[in-house]
Formats: structure tokens, C-alpha cells, sequence
């Protein structure tokens, strides 16, 4: 203080000019530091131009750094003016950029992140909250929403099949929807027919009722679509699934199959922006059987005839019109193509939808729009049509304490069908059989009132409408900072309105007993859950802790109406069930679903090392009778951090993340019909005299119980090289026991079967690895690799009483729930041409009940996923493979069941390998025209139902090929314009198989996976 005091009075003592030197002095060094310093700014986006909002923008080696603002623009003051200088760019679920200046510049302009495909920071939603993919103690896949919404249009799991391991997704037809596309988790844990894992879209489940709310009746060849066909690909913003118990004990009885989580986009921070995407698809038939054509089949068919005629089974008296038309009737050199007649069309598609978001610190939203429209390749004018509209608001207050978050979500999907599926085994019509009359109707054969028309399936209707409608709502306070408590309500309804109209031209004209008819189907389901939470957080011990406790109550309700109406006074009043002369079949049942339930979860992470995840859960259902009603769900997950122990850290470098987790834990399941506890009445089927009674419709069984699974998973997660290769593998073990199905009873007692608990256990176990690399990474030059490999093996281990029971000639004790019985084929008889199945009991008779034996599975051994993607400059090039191993599939034989010589086309391989002579040796039986042969009982009856009906259902896919072209932003930044991307795209281009019919994946089904091209556009304003 003396030295200052002293300046001080020097200072006063100074002269006036002295002291105007010594302010411009200290000025000018002042304004000379300042000179030194430095300002940086420029703006963060992502690839499609949006704003990263909170990037974080740091100086190497220094303390200085900022963040990006609500438009992704940053301005950052440095001290000094030195270069050359790095700064790295960072924001979570992209990857990290550094940026090296080496000049005076000061504005940086735009600096694009690219999204990491697979990182150690991603944010993962698992049950009732969110965590870091790093500290996750459970099994959990994620597949972001741009992959959903570039691999599908319309049936959004699609886009799981080699994406997420022990995830087996089967394409059920090539139609618009997929057709009851179906998902199975860590392979079958039940015998009930509902082996589908729960689905949660926001935090509510879809329809809780096994029966499928969507379809009932088949309308036509667009097949039976499933709920989940109803929800747009593009407002995906992620699917996770949950797989071990430490991830899905939490859901209780409804995580035994699996949970599915799918989240939607939400709007963000920042200025408001108009997202438009376009595309229009081309659709074509993929594979084409090589049948014969006039020429060939006609010439075989005379020979099956003099073979027939030889043996005394025709005579030349049976070569009519009406028995052989194709021989003496139709036109003997012409060759209708009834591939190309029936699934031979080129068909557009169109896709637009539209995206509007933004918002301020506080209160953000989003509102989208979608329309989808495409047609199908088979005949007719069947139409698909889907209207999306979805909107979220969330708004949080100053202080963060409070948060709000509520959406909503409306579709509307049309299917018109004017062809009905039955059309899908004309393709073996005869090639000579005209499809048209002179009138230009569909031919019939007047000679024979029982031949049926292949087109006639052009003069069925049918229509199903359908809608479905998601409510969500989540609130939160945080009371303290440590706690907080939360409500999460929602609402789903979906209903479906089907016709299906036979009008009387859809049966031959001459037949005295068809007549019109019409069936209407109607079905509506609603859900209503609410779940109320608190969670609380800490310090405890060293280590981080997290609890959270809430409870559920959830109410479904299904209402179903089928009838039949036939004898209709005229076509026209097809669509009014009440002018049929005849109701054949009315059911109204209406069923509801209730249950309640509490949770608790305990999370601990000890010195980011050790973790450690614990949860329970107590269930209510009403599926149950009063003294089972309840069960006790519970897992418990440990994970070890080992990477970042110091022993790892300071001796292997190379190793940057590597962490074990095991957990164990039980689930359980009550995916039954209700009421199955208690005999429910109905209305009979059939008034008498005018009068309606009822009936029971079910014995009851009150001592109907929860199926539970006991699960056990061991993962082993490692990186290397800075994370740029990352490895997941896993290993789980999965018992599930008391197995909800019907206990089959003798008809004496006036119902065929009653629902129960079989004292039996199924197994599920098997290993799944998921391998991602940045195999190429450069400034301008990047290219990743994803790689899925599931190795299952499902095994009924125990089944009490098998061989007395109504299943002992569908299961077999060791081996897979879903096996295939049939006969063993021993092949063709010599000297007779005659096909030959093995008497496995040696008793001379051929039945199925005594011969029949476990021919293989349908599971498949393994499936495997690859996707690449490489990015150079602004083009981007993805593939996508994927490899299902499954050695046996039901093939040609099994789907066209007739022998060579019968009305039906058949292929040129069948009809250059088969028996003609005796002694001689041949792949198929010989040839016959008739049904009264000793070749056509063999074949029909025993042979097509013999392991020779079957093909290697293993085939490699080439599923997706997408190349995209990012504009320059400042290019387009002219025009108004944030980002703008155009893309040509291939789905199902190639698919390299053994399989003898159209398609190893749909099989029997109606039409198989067609290829399509896409041609799109994507713009941000």
C-alpha cells in the first residue's frame, strides 16, 4: 500500500502535459494487447445443413472454448493471435472434427459433422428412461431412424433384418405392408401362436390382444398388414431392442418375447425449418419360374395320356373338351405367359412427406405430414394408400425443473383390392388356357362347371380401412435437484373396416348351387396406460446412484363383428349385410383387458467402473383367475468398465473401451385370449324359430397361471484404436417354462381343447456378435462397416406326456419348437415310377399318425447383416447384404402339389428328369392324367408331404443400394435453401439361392418381395 500511496503523490506531482503522455501510454498498451486477441465464428451443422445445437468448440491444448447457439453459430474470442492453432469440434452421436488454421482468417463458415454410426456415446432409450450405450449393463440394439426410413416405405421392422442381432425378421409377402410381417426375439419362448415381442411407440404399447387388430379376412392379394405397418418410416427417430432380462424385466409379463421401444422425432432449438422428401418407386416381380410352353406341355401331356391309357386308367372315349380342353380345345401353338399375366406389371409408387419443426430455449414442436401410394406388380388395380399426421410439443420452464412433452399421431391406411389372393396358384394354369372370352371377360370352360376361371379373381372387391391413433404425454417436475417425479399417460386406438364381395360372375355361369356373398369384418382395440413415477439420484458410497419407482395401470378393450352373408337379390347390395337371404356366421364378443402393476430400478455406478442394475416388478392381469393373478418379475445386470482401470489405461494403449456385463432375471407372459379362466356364453350361430340362444363358447380353467422365462446373458463389449473397431458379443441362455397353450380333450366332452399350462420348457440359447469399423477415415473420404451374426438354437427340453398328448406328432422332445413332420421320401420306384415314403413302424400301412418323423426345422442355423457405408465429398454410397442360412424351406412341391402330366404347368427341370421306363432311374415319379392312378395317390397323399416338398430355404440378398449427392450449401444456400440431397436407390436387386420356387424368405405366401428403384429428393428450407 506504501508503494502505491507513493505513485500515487508522484503522479499528482506530475506537470499537466506529463500526465496526458502517461494516459496515451497506458492506452495504447492497453489497445495493443487487445490488437493481439482474436475472434473466431462460424456455424456447426449436420449433413442435411440443421444446426447442432450445443456443439461444443474447444481450442487444443487450452483452456478457451464455446458452444454452438440456436442456429449452430459460434463465436469464439481467443487471447491472442497465434497460428497455426486446432480447434476440435465436438457433439454427441458425431463424429469429433479438428479443424487446423493456419492463416489470419476469422469467419470459419460452415463446418459439417457427420453422424457416427455406431458410438460409445450414443444415447440409448431403455425402459422408462435413457442411457449412455457405455454404461448399459443389458442387451440392447439400436437402429437409428435414417436407417429405418431408407430401408422401408412401409413396414418399419423391416428395416431390423440384419441390423440388430438375435433379431429374426421374415417378410411375410411382397405386397404394400409386407403383409403380417413377423419379428422374433432370441428365438420362440411359447407355444401360443403370439410369438411377437411388445411394441411401445412413446411410451405406449401397441394392441395388447394376441388377435391381430388390423385384418381378419384376407383382402386379396394385399394380404393381412399388421399394426405396425400403420406407423411412417420417416417419423422414426429410433428403434431399440430390448433383449436380456436386465433390459426387459422392467416391462414384466410383457417383456418375455422382447420389448421393441420406438421413438419418434421431436422438434429441437433453433429456427424454424420445412423439411420436404419426395420419391416416387418402381416395382417389378423379382423371380420368374422357367415353365413350359404350349408346345412342350401339350406333348407331355399326350404322353401322360398313352401312359395312362396303357395301364387302363382312360380311354380315348375321356379326350373331350370338358376333360381335355388343352388338347382338343384350345389353341395348340399359342403360349399365354400366366406369370407375366398375374404378377407381370410395372408399378409406381409415390412417397411425399412433409416436416415442419423449431422453437426457442423453452418450447419446442414438430408437425409432420406423410402420403404413401403405391399399387401391386399382380393383375387387377389393387391400391394401397397411407395418410400420416403426427405432432409433439415440448416446453421446459426457466429453471428447468419442469418438463412437458405431449404428441399425437393419426393414420389413415386404405387397401382396395380388386383380385383375390386364390389368384397365386394360376400360375400353373395350362400356357394354352385363353384369359379372356371374345367379350373380353374372364374365360370359362362351359364344357365343365368344375373349372374354375383362372381372372375370375378380377370380379372379387375388396376394401379394408383401417386407422389408427397414438396419444402420448410425459410430464416432469424435479422437486429438488435430486428428485423428481413424472406421469407418463397414453392412448392408442386402431380400428379396421373390411368387405369382402364375391358377386355371383365369380363362379361359373352354368353351376346350379353358386351364389353371391359377401363377408364384413370390423374390429377396434384401445389401450389406455398411465404411469406414474419418482426417481431420485445421489451420491452414495464413492459412486453415482439412480432410483426410480413407479407404478402402471393399463386397460385395453377389443370389440369384434365377423358375419357372412349370402344369397344376396342382386350384386349391387353386396355392401348391405342386410339384404342377404341368408347370415351364416354373426359373433359380437367384446373382451377388455385390464392390468396394474408397480416397479422399482436401482442403478450404481461406482468410479465409472462398476455398474450395477437391479430392477423388479409386480403384475396384475386380468388373463388370469383371482388366486394366480399376480406374479413377481425381477433381473439384476453387473458391468465392469476394465478399460478404464489404470492397469489397462497404462499398458494396453491400444484398447480404448472394453467392458463385461452379465445379467439374469425372469420374465413372463400372459399372451392369451381373455377370459380364458372362466366359461364364457354366446349367442348361437343359427336362430331357431326366430329365437337366439346362447351357448358356451369355452371350458373354464381357474388355475390358468403366469409361462415365465428365466434369463441369463453374458456380453463382452470391446473398442480398439480409439474406437474406431468395436465389438460386441454375446451369449444367452433362455428357460421358459409353464407354457400358456391348448391342452387338447376328447370331443366328448363338447370342445375340442382348453387353454393351460403344459408342464413343459423350451430353451433358448445362442450367440450374437455386432462388429461396426471406420475402416477409411478421412477429411474427405470415410467409409464404415456394421456386421450382425446371430447363431440361435431353440429346444423343447421338456414336455410331460408328450406321446399321450394332442402334440405328439408336432413336437419332439430335443429338438426345436418349430419343426417340420412329415414323411421320409425314399425316391421313385424303378420299375414302377411310383413314388415311395418310409412305414416307419413296419406295419404296411402309410399314415401320417404312425409314419411321420422330424424332418428338420424351420429355424434357420444363423442369419448374418453387413451394411457399408462410404461417404466422398458429397456423394454417399450404402449397401446392405443379408444372409439367412436355413436348410430347409417349403418348396415347389409343397405349393404346387400335382404331379407331372395333370392339368397343371409344371417346370422345364421337372419335365427333363422323370421316370418313363422301367429300370430306370429318375428324380420324379412318372407321368398321369388322372386322379384314379396308383402315381397321383402316392404323389398327392404322400410324396408332397414327404421332405421331398421341401427346398434350402438359405439365401444371400443384395436388400439395399443407395447412392445420394449432398449439394454444397452454399451452393443452394442462394436459393433459400438449407440442404439438398437427391438419391437413387435398389431394394432387393439380387438374391443368390438354391430354393426351387419364387422366394426362400415368403415361401408359400401369396406374391413374393418384388424389386423396386427409388428415385427421391430431400430439400430443407
Amino acid at each position: 500500500m506504501t508503494k502505491v500511496r507513493i505513485l500515487s503523490e508522484t503522479v499528482v506531482q506530475w506537470s499537466q502535459k506529463t500526465k496526458i503522455y502517461f494516459v496515451l501510454l497506458t492506452l495504447l498498451f492497453l489497445f495493443s494487447e487487445n490488437m493481439s486477441a482474436r475472434l473466431l465464428k462460424g456455424k456447426v451443422v449436420d449433413a442435411h445443413g440443421n444446426p447442432l445445437i450445443g456443439a461444443t468448440i474447444r481450442v487444443n491444448n487450452s483452456k478457451e472454448g464455446t458452444v454452438a447457439d440456436s442456429e449452430g453459430c459460434f463465436n469464439l474470442q481467443l487471447n491472442h493471435n497465434k497460428v497455426p492453432i486446432v480447434l476440435t469440434i465436438n457433439y454427441l452421436g458425431y463424429q469429433k472434427q479438428e479443424l487446423k488454421i493456419v492463416d489470419a482468417k476469422s469467419n470459419l463458415g460452415i463446418i459439417q459433422l457427420h453422424e457416427d454410426g455406431y458410438s460409445l456415446n450414443d444415447v440409448v432409450v431403455v425402459g422408462y428412461g435413457q442411457q449412455s450405450r457405455k454404461k448399459l449393463t443389458g442387451a440392447v440394439s439400436k437402429v437409428k431412424g435414417d436407417v429405418v426410413s431408407e430401408a422401408t416405405q412401409d413396414a418399419p421392422i423391416m428395416a431390423l433384418q440384419g441390423t440388430a442381432s438375435g433379431v429374426y425378421v421374415a417378410q411375410a409377402s411382397g405386397v404394400p405392408g409386407g403383409g403380417s410381417t413377423s419379428m422374433v426375439i432370441r428365438g420362440a419362448s411359447t407355444l401360443s401362436s403370439n410369438k411377437e415381442p411388445l411394441y411401445i411407440v412413446d411410451g405406449v404399447p401397441l394392441n395388447s390382444n394376441p388377435e391381430n387388430p388390423i385384418a381378419y379376412t384376407s383382402t386379396g392379394l394385399l394380404g393381412l398388414p399388421d399394426e405396425l405397418s400403420l406407423i411412417n418410416p420417416n417419423d422414426i427417430e429410433s428403434i431399440e431392442v430390448l433383449k436380456d432380462a436386465d433390459a426387459t424385466a422392467i416391462y414384466g409379463t410383457r417383456g418375455s418375447k422382447g420389448v421393441v421401444l420406438i421413438t419418434t422425432k421431436k422438434g429441437r432449438e433453433g429456427r424454424v425449418k420445412v423439411n420436404l422428401k419426395m420419391s416416387t418407386t418402381a416395382q417389378f416381380m423379382s423371380k420368374r419360374l422357367d415353365f413350359l410352353n404350349t408346345e412342350e406341355f401339350t406333348a407331355l401331356r399326350r404322353q401322360a395320356f398313352e401312359a395312362d391309357k396303357a395301364k387302363g386308367y382312360v380311354t380315348d372315349a375321356d379326350l373331350t373338351p370338358a376333360k381335355f380342353p388343352d388338347l382338343t380345345l384350345w389353341d395348340q401353338h399359342t403360349t399365354y405367359d400366366w406369370q407375366d399375366i398375374l404378377f407381370g406389371n410395372t408399378v409406381w409408387g409415390t412417397d411425399i412427406q412433409l416436416n415442419v419443426s423449431g422453437g426457442n430455449k423453452n418450447t419446442s414442436f414438430m408437425i409432420s405430414g406423410g402420403y404413401y401410394n403405391s399399387g401391386t406388380v399382380t393383375v387387377g388395380d389393387d391400391k394401397y394408400t397411407r395418410w400420416t399426421g403426427r405432432s409433439n410439443v415440448q416446453h421446459q420452464s426457466d429453471d428447468h425443473r419442469l418438463h412437458l412433452d405431449a404428441g399425437i399421431s393419426l393414420t389413415k391406411l386404405t387397401m382396395d383390392a380388386d383380385a383375390s389372393g386364390a389368384g397365386y396358384s394360376a400360375v400353373v394354369s395350362q400356357p394354352n388356357l385363353p384369359p379372356y372370352d371374345e367379350n373380353g371377360d374372364p374365360y370359362w370352360l362351359l364344357e365343365n362347371t368344375n373349372h374354375t376361371a383362372p381372372l375370375r379373381i378380377l370380379n372379387y372387391e375388396g376394401t379394408n380401412d383401417a386407422t389408427s391413433l397414438n396419444a402420448s404425454f410425459n410430464g416432469s417436475y424435479r422437486i429438488w435437484d435430486q428428485l423428481a417425479a413424472k406421469v407418463q399417460m397414453g392412448y392408442n386406438y386402431s380400428s379396421s373396416n373390411q368387405q369382402n364381395l364375391y358377386p355371383r360372375n365369380y363362379y361359373h355361369p352354368l353351376s346350379n348351387t353358386a351364389y353371391n356373398q359377401a363377408l364384413y369384418y370390423s374390429m377396434t382395440t384401445s389401450t389406455l396406460i398411465i404411469e406414474p413415477q419418482i426417481t431420485y439420484n445421489c451420491q452414495l458410497l464413492g459412486g453415482k446412484a439412480d432410483f426410480l419407482l413407479g407404478a402402471t395401470y393399463q386397460n385395453g378393450d377389443t370389440h369384434t363383428m365377423y358375419m357372412r352373408g349370402q344369397n344376396y337379390p342382386g350384386d349391387i347390395f353386396l355392401k348391405d349385410a342386410t339384404a342377404a337371404s341368408q347370415i351364416i356366421y354373426h359373433q359380437n364378443p367384446t373382451t377388455q383387458t385390464k392390468s396394474a402393476s408397480f416397479f422399482g430400478r436401482i442403478t450404481y455406478d461406482w468410479q465409472d467402473r462398476y455398474l450395477l442394475n437391479a430392477t423388479f416388478r409386480r403384475d396384475g392381469s386380468s388373463r388370469f383367475g383371482k388366486n394366480h393373478r399376480y406374479g413377481n418379475f425381477y433381473s439384476i445386470g453387473l458391468g465392469w468398465l476394465f478399460s478404464n482401470e489404470k492397469f489397462i489405461k497404462n499398458n494396453l494403449k491400444w484398447l480404448s473401451y472394453g467392458k463385461l456385463r452379465v445379467s439374469t432375471g425372469r420374465t413372463g407372459n400372459d399372451g392369451i385370449t381373455d377370459y380364458q379362466y372362466m366359461t364364457k356364453y354366446t349367442t348361437s350361430n343359427y336362430p331357431y324359430e326366430g329365437g337366439v340362444g346362447i351357448v358356451p363358447n369355452n371350458l373354464a380353467n381357474d388355475d390358468l397361471h403366469w409361462e415365465t422365462t428365466d434369463k441369463f446373458d453374458i456380453g463382452l463389449e470391446l473398442g480398439f484404436f480409439n474406437d474406431r473397431i468395436l465389438l460386441t458379443a454375446n451369449y444367452y441362455h433362455n428357460t421358459s417354462k409353464d407354457l400358456l397353450t391348448r391342452l387338447y380333450m376328447p370331443n366328448q366332452t363338447g370342445f375340442s381343447y382348453m387353454m393351460s399350462n403344459l408342464d413343459a420348457e423350451i430353451v433358448n440359447k445362442g450367440v450374437e456378435l455386432e462388429l461396426n469399423t471406420q475402416n477409411i477415415k478421412t477429411k474427405d473420404f470415410r467409409w464404415t462397416t456394421q456386421f450382425t451374426l446371430t447363431i440361435p438354437n431353440n429346444k423343447l427340453t421338456k414336455f410331460a406326456d408328450l406321446e399321450n398328448s394332442g402334440y405328439y406328432n408336432t413336437y419332439e422332445i430335443g429338438k426345436s419348437v418349430n419343426i417340420i413332420r412329415g414323411y421320409k421320401y425314399l425316391g421313385v420306384d424303378n420299375q414302377t415310377g411310383v413314388p415311395m415314403v418310409q412305414d416307419q413302424n413296419g406295419d404296411g400301412k402309410i399314415n401320417s399318425t404312425n409314419d411321420y418323423v422330424t424332418l428338420g426345422s424351420k429355424d434357420p442355423k444363423y442369419y448374418a447383416g453387413l451394411q457399408n457405408t462410404i461417404k466422398w465429398k458429397n456423394l454417399t454410397f450404402d449397401f446392405n447384404l443379408y444372409y439367412r442360412n436355413k436348410p430347409m424351406e417349403y418348396g415347389y412341391l409343397w405349393i404346387f402339389y400335382y404331379p407331372l402330366g395333370m392339368s397343371e404347368n409344371v417346370t422345364r427341370e421337372m419335365a427333363s428328369n422323370y421316370w418313363t421306363t422301367p429300370g430306370v432311374d429318375a428324380k420324379y415319379p412318372g407321368l398321369t392324367t388322372t386322379s384314379a392312378s396308383d402315381i397321383y395317390d402316392a404323389y398327392y397323399r404322400y410324396m408332397s408331404y414327404s421332405d421331398a416338398a421341401f427346398s434350402t430355404g438359405s439365401y444371400l440378398r443384395l436388400q439395399n443400394v443407395r447412392l445420394a449427392y449432398d449439394f454444397d450449401q452454399k451452393l443452394v444456400g442462394r436459393l433459400g435453401i438449407s440442404a439438398l440431397q437427391i438419391y437413387v436407390q435398389g431394394k432387393n436387386l439380387v438374391t443368390i439361392t438354391n430354393y426351387d420356387a419364387y422366394d426362400p424368405e415368403t415361401s408359400t405366401n401369396a406374391v413374393p418381395p418384388t424389386q423396386s428403384v427409388v428415385f427421391g429428393l430431400n430439400v430443407t428450407f
